[in-house]
């Protein structure tokens, strides 16, 4: 499998990367070499969306770590947000939860704010439809 690197300068020194795919010996070099790019534009804030990472290697963890190392000596902002399950899972049992970065961490002045509150409004409406699918229906009897 491959991976989808998808960069958007959301303000000037502040990236959102969307990640897709998988995140493995075979894929972090392309990973690195990416975000390495944007890094080098010197920004000072990254969040990585990675809802959509099926799955992630030690490999892929170390290339995250390095991103964080990256960002902790340039007194910057490194987080992942919207973390697939494999992705929390890996973070979870690598005791590396730190890297998660939850909603009430970006603040209303973040250049993040507007992309973090509009994914919440967006899983709050996927829960309400699937409880309102999982809810038996409610007939009366005669």
């Amino acid at each position: 499998m491959d991976i989808e690197i998808r960069p958007q300068e959301l303000a000037q020194n502040a990236w959102l990367v969307r990640v897709g795919g998988t995140l493995d010996t075979e894929t972090y070099p392309r990973f690195e070499e990416r975000l390495g790019a944007i890094a080098s534009k010197a920004p000072r804030s990254l969040l990585l969306s990675m809802e959509d990472v099926k799955y992630i290697s030690s490999s892929g963890l170390g290339a995250l770590f390095r991103l964080k190392r990256h960002f902790d000596q340039s007194s910057g902002f490194f987080g992942i947000y919207d973390a697939s399950i494999a992705v929390r899972r890996v973070l979870e049992i690598s005791k590396s939860g730190a890297l998660l970065v939850s909603p009430e961490v970006i603040g209303a002045d973040s250049p993040f704010f507007p992309y973090v509150s509009a994914r919440e409004t967006e899983k709050r409406k996927e829960a309400e439809a699937r409880a309102r699918k999982s809810k038996p229906s409610q007939r009366r009897s005669r």
